[in-house]
């Protein structure tokens, strides 16, 4: 189950990412301007939260949730209520693959 809580954020960002390369024409920077490594994970949820549509935002805040179950479950060593959030993680992972399909 905590492989499939990984595997579904890491679909579910992978899809994003390539969105905001293929059809945004977006490349997310490795260094920001203050010469600081910038995280991909949080450059594509923060992207997708920042736009103006509300499904993009959407996208971006769930991403952020996923990240935060993918953390747990990957480097965590308790993780109570595993098999409820394994379902939420991939209800999660196909809303956000449904909601690229449409954009």
């Amino acid at each position: 189950m905590r492989s499939a809580i990984s595997r579904s954020y890491y679909a579910a960002f992978g899809k994003a990412r390539d969105h905001l390369r293929l059809k945004d024409k977006l490349v997310e920077p490795r260094i920001d301007r203050t010469g600081q490594h910038i995280n991909p994970h949080a450059y594509v949820a923060e992207t997708f939260k920042n736009s103006a549509d509300k499904e993009r935002r959407e996208i971006g805040v769930t991403l952020e949730r996923m990240r935060l179950l993918r953390n747990k479950a990957d480097y965590e060593g308790t993780f109570d209520m595993l098999a409820p959030f394994t379902r939420t993680s991939l209800l999660m992972a196909k809303n956000v693959l449904i909601k690229l399909r449409k954009l």
